[in-house]
């Protein structure tokens, strides 16, 4: 990945006014070595990081269409789109949280 330039992560935060799929937010995920950017490393990189907990979700190609990937590690492996990462998150507590919604699936918090 090195050789291709950064990796960038274009998300939006569900359920939270002015977000939106169609006009993402998008931040710099760093390059390692190996060129493959796990959960850990959005996490790391993540803008929001300690305004509170999040957790995330990444668009893969799925038949025809797109759907949305659960991570159940911090260690995996993200999918990669057009060499970038989509995710849809979501703000499970904070400041601004006004969720009325809560996974039991696999949740991956980041703090």
């Amino acid at each position: 990945m090195s050789s291709r330039g950064p990796c960038y992560c274009f998300y939006h935060i569900q359920g939270e006014d002015g977000e939106s799929a169609s006009r993402p937010n998008a931040f710099r995920i760093p390059v390692k070595a190996d060129g493959k950017p796990t959960l850990k490393d959005v996490q790391n990189a993540f803008p929001l990081q300690g305004s509170g907990s999040f957790y995330f979700r990444f668009r893969v190609k799925a038949g025809d269409g797109f759907g949305y990937l659960d991570l159940p590690s911090s260690s995996a492996q993200i999918p990669l789109l057009g060499g970038n990462v989509h995710a849809k998150v979501l703000r499970m507590s904070g400041s601004c949280c006004n969720l009325k919604y809560r996974s039991s699936s696999h949740t991956i918090i980041c703090r």
